[in-house]
């Protein structure tokens, strides 16, 4: 009896513990410990009227929601206090504007600048600073993004290629790279062309009124075939190019392993020249022994017939 009042315990703990989900209790979490790294805030500078969208990864989007506070606008730009950008416990200064992990300003206000955060079951994901620049400040042309220019990858595998973005501005330009996708991961549709950002380490200088942005991928895959987009934006406007990559299948050999049946000819050239002479000789040979009898049948006919004519 003893012994089954244990195991009786033992399963009732065990139905308890399994049943019950740390993630609904509070200040618990399923995830394992982790180190939160130092938030890393973008500032994005925008026409006003335009449309924006600002989004953060998120792995549990009915806990995700975007807030803002606003910020002093002085000539040298927005000025924010961030002091309390990670502290979720005091929201007085912090309003909430979406439920979702995406969130879109369909024309953007003067009244729209300010700090944004997104959070994530109280913790802070991503902040970004937002300033509406107003019409009459966009006076200069708009960047050029001349045609990119690409490594040759045609016919070698796991190779590093890169695409280069030439680009020519007055101004420093944001040079943000874009690839063609499909499906919910579409972060922006363009002239019917669904693309997907891309983050990836660029290399970025100028000269002059140049400026060169190098997008590297290294060990190349089919997989990295595609349509990329070089997009340069400036207070006073943008421009892209693209250029599609081929990059060629593994089940493709390369031009050295094509060529190495070519190496079992060698021998067979040293062999055919003494084959094809022997071959030569025999049939000259042979020809000769033909037309030697028939001569001689030929001698033998014309003695003969003068004979049985007399």
């Amino acid at each position: 009896m003893v012994k089954w009042a244990v195991y009786c315990i033992v399963y009732f703990v065990f139905l308890v513990c399994q049943g019950q989900d740390l993630a609904d209790t509070d200040g618990f979490s399923n995830d394992s410990p982790f180190n939160v790294e130092p938030i890393k805030v973008e500032t994005v500078r925008a026409k006003e009227g335009t449309h924006i969208t600002i989004k953060c990864a998120s792995q549990f989007p009915n806990h995700t929601f975007w807030e803002n506070k606003e910020c002093e606008l002085s000539y040298t730009g927005v000025m924010c206090n961030l002091k309390d950008l990670t502290n979720t416990n005091e929201r007085q200064e912090w309003t909430k504007r979406s439920n979702r992990h995406r969130f879109e300003i369909s024309s953007l206000a003067r009244s729209d600048s300010g700090a944004y955060r997104c959070i994530e079951k109280d913790i802070v994901k991503k902040a970004v600073i937002i300033e509406v620049v107003g019409i009459e400040s966009y006076d200069g042309p708009p960047p050029a993004v001349q045609a990119l220019l690409t490594s040759n990858i045609t016919g070698q595998l796991n190779m590093e290629f890169t695409i280069q973005c030439n680009i020519t501005s007055k101004i420093p330009p944001t040079v943000i790279w874009f690839k063609k996708c499909y499906g919910s991961k579409c972060d922006i549709e363009y002239d019917d062309i669904c693309y997907c950002h891309l983050n990836i380490s660029t290399s970025f200088h100028n000269i002059g009124d140049t400026y060169i942005s190098k997008m590297n991928i290294f060990n190349a895959k089919v997989i990295d075939s595609g349509l990329y987009a070089c997009l340069a934006v400036t207070e006073y406007g943008k421009d892209y190019k693209y250029v599609t990559i081929k990059v060629p299948d593994d089940d493709m050999k390369p031009n050295g392993i094509n060529s190495f049946p070519l190496l079992f000819l060698v021998p067979l050239a040293l062999v055919a020249a003494p084959v094809l002479v022997w071959v030569c000789y025999f049939k000259r040979k042979t020809k000769k022994r033909v037309t030697s009898v028939k001569v001689g049948q030929q001698q033998e006919v014309l003695l003969r017939a003068p004979r049985a004519i007399v």
